[in-house]
């Protein structure tokens, strides 16, 4: 699992229900595309994600490229700054996904499934990770 949902699952304010979509109960027919990470719990990017005596890790970014035949690729990007310095690197997740209405799950290569809604314009997951679709 990809360090990005493996900190999503672990911030301790998340709650696995959904926020609403936009587009009525049936919504949108496609929702392929690219969509980028705009905030965490509310707060804009960068956010810190662990934060220790040793350690300070923060997620400055995220892609997330759903595509047709129902396959996404999501690429974070995240600076790890230790008594040695900061570390900028990414972390890629691969999986598969599917939509009815505006409900929406996207499950990683090794199992773990995130749950959310889509409109025309947003993706939500577990209703704190909100990314608008560019």
């Amino acid at each position: 699992m990809g360090r990005f949902w493996a900190r999503a699952l672990l911030l301790p304010a998340l709650v696995l229900a959904a926020g609403c979509g936009d587009d009525g109960p049936t919504g949108p027919s496609d929702i392929t595309g690219t969509y980028v990470l705009d905030s965490v719990l509310g707060e804009s990017l960068p956010v810190t994600l662990q934060e220790t005596a040793d350690l300070h890790l923060e997620l400055l970014g995220s892609v997330l490229e759903v595509s047709a035949g129902g396959t996404f690729t999501e690429t974070s990007s995240y600076r790890e700054t230790t008594a040695a310095g900061a570390e900028l690197f990414d972390e890629v997740t691969t999986g598969t996904w599917t939509h009815s209405g505006t409900r929406v799950t996207f499950s990683t290569a090794d199992g773990n499934e995130l749950e959310g809604t889509v409109s025309a314009t947003r993706l939500t997951l577990l209703a704190s990770l909100v990314f608008l679709k560019q």
